[in-house]
């Protein structure tokens, strides 16, 4: 699990729980300064992506948002990357049917090779940079093949092959984008929270 630090403070932590035996290690201060907001596993490491922001009431003393490979077995940080030169968090981290992750940077869209540790893709998807602080509302999908996704406030389908986004929610009438949240059930139907309150289905073709 990833966590954000205390108000006033920098650095964030990755906890390890043991859902058997209720063993909790805390880990604090992986990466410096920044705080861990997107974690997912891929051949024995964990791949997370940070934020600059700390806890409240406390500004960043960083610059940019990174990428980094954590061992759980000897707890150190294999290696650490800016994916995208400027963005500030890098989350919605996910691994796709060949082994690559993707992740969403702001409201830029990247491909990242962990074998041979590099950025192969970036898409901007929309001019206007999702706000959200710790990256609670960058969300990306696997589904059937296809990249389903949630940032600057739109549902979104990204083709992989053209490189392109389809914009699938972009707001109600009168309303300025407001989808956040992502989450998939066992019928691959797709559930996102807009309008403020409402909770809204898709259900792709």
């Amino acid at each position: 699990m990833a966590s954000v630090p205390i108000t006033g403070k920098h650095g964030g932590a990755i906890t390890l729980w043991n859902p058997m035996t209720n063993e909790i290690d805390v880990f604090a201060g992986v990466i410096k300064d920044q705080t861990p907001v997107s974690l997912v596993g891929h051949d024995g490491l964990i791949f997370g992506g940070t934020s600059i922001n700390g806890g409240y009431g406390i500004d960043p003393v960083t610059p940019e948002g990174k990428l980094f490979a954590w061992d759980p077995q000897s707890h150190q940080v294999i290696f650490e990357t800016v994916p995208v030169p400027g963005a500030t968090t890098v989350a919605g981290l996910i691994m796709d049917e060949q082994g690559h992750l993707w992740g969403l940077a702001d409201s830029v869209i990247f491909e990242f090779d962990p074998a041979r540790r590099v950025v192969r893709h970036r898409t901007r998807l929309f001019a206007d940079a999702d706000g959200s602080r710790y990256g609670n509302d960058h969300v990306l999908l696997l589904r059937d093949g296809e990249l389903f996704g949630v940032t600057a406030g739109r549902l979104f389908r990204f083709d992989r092959r053209t490189r392109r986004p389809h914009v699938i929610y972009p707001g109600a009438h009168g309303e300025s984008p407001s989808a956040r949240h992502l989450a998939m059930d066992r019928n691959g139907d797709l559930y996102f929270i807009a309008r403020s309150t409402r909770l809204m289905r898709y259900r792709p073709a």
